[in-house]
């Protein structure tokens, strides 16, 4: 009976959002915490190259439009997440680097 309990997948805006909150709680708390935030950042990272790259063709995400793509984009630049996630790049895990 899980399927009562599917979680709504995030939009772009979302994605990027809880992105730099993952980012900002892993550079400071316990190893449990760190370990979390990068499990997040890697699945958030992964979607977002979903979006940008095939339109969700895996069904994991919702079908793209152009206007998603520049939503992303748009929402990257405006909280500097690209900056960030270069800044740390080193304590991502090896995945979300490659991505």
């Amino acid at each position: 009976m899980n399927f009562f309990f599917k979680a709504k997948q995030k939009g772009p805006v979302e994605l990027v959002k809880a992105t730099h909150d993952a980012m900002l709680r892993g550079e400071s708390g316990s190893e449990h915490q760190r370990t979390k935030a990068n499990d997040e950042i890697s699945k958030n990272v992964a979607n977002m190259l979903q979006i940008l790259r095939d339109g969700g063709a895996d069904k994991k995400v919702p079908d793209t439009t152009s206007e998603q793509v520049a939503q992303l984009a748009q929402e990257i630049y405006t909280t500097e997440l690209l900056p960030l996630l270069i800044a740390n790049l080193g304590r991502l895990e090896f995945e979300t680097r490659k991505e």
